[in-house]
C-alpha cells in the first residue's frame, strides 16, 4: 500500500494551540529533558504513535526551540507540513521545575524565563487567520479538530469543519478574549477544562452541537455530563485511579485527552453521536488509565521515551483494554535531544549545553 493511501486509511486530527519546547527540571540533580511539549503538541504526537494522522498547525520559528519540536514531531510520525506557518515567532518555551514538599511528594510548577539568566522566554502567539485560508480550501476534512488557544484562526477552521462532520474538542485553558470564548463553545461538540483554571461553565457549554463535558478535579478525578445519559444531562463523578508510582503529574490531562479522542472519536460526528453511555466510560477509563501511567515517568511524554515504540503500543493497548500496567522504568528521551547545544535563549547563548545546566 503507498505511503499516501496508508495515511488516509487513518482517521485524521487536526489541532491549533499550545505548541513549544519543554525544559523539564529536575532541581535535585540539575538535570533536564528537552521534548517537544504544549497541550496541543502533546496531544497530537499521543495521537500520531496510536494510530492517527496527526496535522498541527502552528507558526514555529526558525530557531534552536524550534528545530528540537520540529525534529521529534517527526520523531513521532506527526505530519509537520502547517507547523510552521508565516509570520513565524520565537517558539515558544515552556519551563516545568520537579520539585518535592515537606512529606518528599514530588510536585511541578510551569515557568516562563529562562533558568539561566532569568530573561523572559518566548510565549504562544496565535496563527494569523491569513496563514490558514489554504487549510480552508482542503477537499478533505479531518475527524477531529483540537483546540486549546482561541484566536480568529481556530474559530473559522472550527466554523468551516464542524457542519462537515469534523469534531470540534475544545479544550480551553481560560477564557481569553470573552467574545471568541463564547462562539467556540457554540462551535463545540466536546468541552475539557481543569476545575483550576475554569469554574463550572454551566448552561453555557451547551451549544447546539455539545455532546459532552468534562471537567477534572485533580486528585479528586473528573465530573462528566453528556447527551447520551438517559437520565439526563447531570453530572457523574468518576475516581481517580491509584497511582503506584508517582514521579511526575505533568501531562496526564493531555493523556486523558488523547485517550478520549481515540475511542470516541476515530468516526466523527456521525460516531460521536452513537456510541452510548458503555462506550463513553470505557473511553474515560482509557484515558485515566493512561493518566496513571503516565505518573510513573519524568515529563509531559516520559513514557513515550523510556520504551520501545513497540513496547509502548502494547503498554498503551494493555491499558485500553483494562489492564494494570506499572511504571517501573526510568524515562529516557532521546539523546539527540538532551546532547543538542539548546540556545533557547537570546539573552544568554547558551547556557543549557549537555546533560546539566544550573537552575536557579
Amino acid at each position: 500500500m503507498a505511503k499516501a493511501e496508508a495515511v488516509r486509511l487513518k482517521p485524521g486530527i487536526w489541532g491549533i494551540g499550545l505548541i513549544a519546547l519543554d525544559l523539564v527540571l529536575d532541581t535535585e540533580t540539575g538535570q533536564f529533558q528537552l521534548t517537544a511539549g504544549g497541550t496541543c503538541g502533546n496531544v497530537m504526537m499521543m495521537l500520531s504513535h496510536l494510530g492517527w494522522n496527526a496535522r498541527p498547525i502552528g507558526r514555529l520559528g526558525g530557531d534552536t526551540a524550534g528545530a528540537l519540536v520540529v525534529a521529534d514531531m517527526q520523531r513521532w510520525g506527526v505530519n509537520i507540513d502547517d507547523l510552521c506557518l508565516a509570520p513565524t515567532v520565537g517558539t515558544p518555551v515552556i519551563v516545568e521545575r520537579l520539585r518535592r514538599d515537606a512529606t518528599g511528594i514530588p510536585f511541578h510548577t510551569f515557568g516562563f524565563n529562562c533558568p539561566g539568566c532569568g530573561a523572559r522566554l518566548p510565549r504562544f502567539q496565535p496563527v494569523p487567520s491569513s496563514s490558514i485560508s489554504h487549510l480552508l480550501k482542503e477537499a478533505e476534512v479531518p475527524e477531529v479538530l483540537f483546540v486549546d488557544r482561541v484566536s480568529r484562526s481556530a474559530l473559522l477552521l472550527a466554523d468551516a469543519f464542524a457542519s462537515k462532520g469534523t469534531i470540534i474538542f475544545f479544550e480551553p485553558s481560560g477564557v481569553g478574549n470573552p467574545a471568541h470564548f463564547a462562539e467556540m463553545l457554540k462551535l463545540a461538540h466536546i468541552v475539557k477544562y481543569s476545575h483550576d483554571r475554569l469554574a463550572d461553565l454551566g448552561e453555557l457549554a451547551w451549544g447546539p452541537r455539545m455532546v459532552l463535558e468534562i471537567q477534572t478535579l485533580g486528585r479528586g478525578g473528573l465530573r462528566f455530563r453528556s447527551i447520551h445519559d438517559v437520565t439526563g444531562r447531570r453530572w457523574r463523578s468518576v475516581h481517580a485511579l491509584t497511582v503506584t508510582r508517582l514521579r511526575d503529574t505533568a501531562g496526564c490531562g493531555d493523556w486523558l485527552t488523547s485517550g478520549l479522542i481515540d475511542l470516541l472519536c476515530r468516526k466523527g460526528t456521525r460516531g460521536l453521536r452513537q456510541y452510548g453511555m458503555s462506550r463513553l466510560l470505557d473511553a474515560v477509563g482509557f484515558g485515566q488509565g493512561l493518566a496513571a501511567w503516565n505518573c510513573g515517568f519524568v515529563g509531559p511524554r516520559g513514557g513515550m521515551y523510556a520504551l520501545p515504540k513497540s513496547d509502548l503500543w502494547r503498554t498503551i493497548r494493555g491499558i485500553a483494554s483494562g489492564k494494570q500496567i506499572s511504571s517501573s522504568i526510568e524515562a529516557a528521551p532521546p539523546s539527540e535531544l538532551l546532547n543538542a547545544s539548546a540556545d533557547i535563549c537570546g539573552s544568554c547563548k547558551p547556557v543549557i549545553s549537555g546533560r546539566r545546566t544550573r537552575v536557579s
